[in-house]
């Protein structure tokens, strides 16, 4: 299934050029490069276009799934193919992203860190897609489910100081002692770790779908 969704060109470039257009805009909103509103914005974006992409994955393919589980598809297959997939999306959505405010010159040095941080937190939010998709029963759920999701990120904002005390904070964090790298381990170990928790939320809420299938 996976498969024929790269070979369907419209459908994945739908996944794409939306970020082009959204990181043009921060690019165009930016008055310097590394601002810390437009590192928030990164953020965001990254899990707003990984979670859009994926939150009705599941949900929609059910009645497939599970014909597919009584031919002896294996869940384990299942789940890696959509991992796999989300990956290979949230790979490309991060460069472009990442690229798109470097040329415009918004994101300036550190970029492969940059990247790698950028696709973690759009996996992240893919994540979180294939989680609502597993969990909720029908796609009207996931619509209200993503909805919810996206008010509540939006409700999120910077106050008129905040880009300022942002940047004296991370102005006063260039002298001291702890290692780059460390920090950097850190902030992998932290989303290796929500990325486990996701994956485990999604194989138990089909095997609770199967459960209940059966029951029925």
């Amino acid at each position: 299934m996976e498969n024929l969704k790269f070979k369907e060109n419209s459908a994945f470039a739908s996944l794409l050029l939306p970020v082009v257009a959204i990181a043009a805009l921060m690019a165009l909103l930016a008055q310097g490069p590394n601002e810390p509103k437009v590192l928030f914005m990164m953020v965001v974006v990254a899990l707003w276009f990984g979670c859009s992409g994926s939150v009705r994955e599941i949900v929609d393919e059910l009645p497939i799934y599970r014909r597919e589980r009584q031919r002896d598809l294996k869940l384990v297959s299942y789940i890696g193919s959509k991992l796999v997939y989300a990956g290979i999306v949230a790979a490309a959505q991060a460069l472009l992203l990442v690229a798109v405010l470097a040329v415009m010159g918004a994101l300036k040095g550190h970029l492969p860190k940059a990247y790698l941080l950028t696709w973690l937190m759009t996996f992240e939010g893919a994540l979180t897609g294939l989680v609502i998709s597993a969990v909720c029963p029908t796609a009207d759920a996931t619509r209200m489910a993503y909805s919810y999701q996206l008010l509540s990120a939006v409700a999120i904002t910077l106050h008129q100081n905040d880009s300022a005390d942002a940047r004296t904070e991370l102005s006063g964090t260039e002298g001291e002692t702890t290692q780059p790298l460390e920090t950097f381990g850190r902030y992998l170990a932290i989303l290796f770790g929500f990325a486990l928790l996701f994956i485990s939320a999604i194989t138990a809420a089909l095997k609770r779908k199967e459960s209940h299938g059966k029951q029925a």
